[in-house]
């Protein structure tokens, strides 16, 4: 528990530091960036601190984050929420290169791997 608020603190921080480039409200939890030329330089060696097993609870159950380490210039994750001891739902999350700085990619999938995307979507936050 103590790292994944860890984890969201640290977040909270970076996007809080980025504050500096225009962003608008998506959704309650979430900001836009107004303009992706606006998109703070970055590397994805940057965030190897990410890797590893994260795990807490929130939205309403138990979650679970798994990021590999940084290799090929991309890290990949898994993510699964689990509420009264059954998955709610799972994601399947990339962060790669976009120019100079980062992109962060996600499909979900409800219990039994159904898409919630269309096959070829994915959520799409410019870092």
């Amino acid at each position: 528990m103590k790292e994944l608020t860890r984890l969201f603190s640290i977040l909270v921080l970076i996007f809080l530091s980025t504050a500096l480039f225009a962003q608008s409200q998506l959704t309650e939890h979430t900001l836009k960036l107004d303009d992706p030329a606006n998109m703070p330089e970055a590397s994805i060696d940057d965030l190897a601190w990410l890797a590893g097993r994260w795990l807490g609870e929130g939205f309403g159950g138990t979650l679970e984050e798994n990021w590999n380490p940084p290799l090929g210039g991309t890290m990949v994750a898994t993510f699964r929420l689990i509420e009264k001891g059954k998955p709610h739902f799972y994601e399947i999350c990339l962060i790669e290169p976009a120019g100079n700085s980062l992109v962060y990619k996600v499909k979900h999938f409800n219990p039994g791997l159904t898409g919630w995307e269309e096959k070829d979507e994915y959520v799409t936050f410019p870092w």
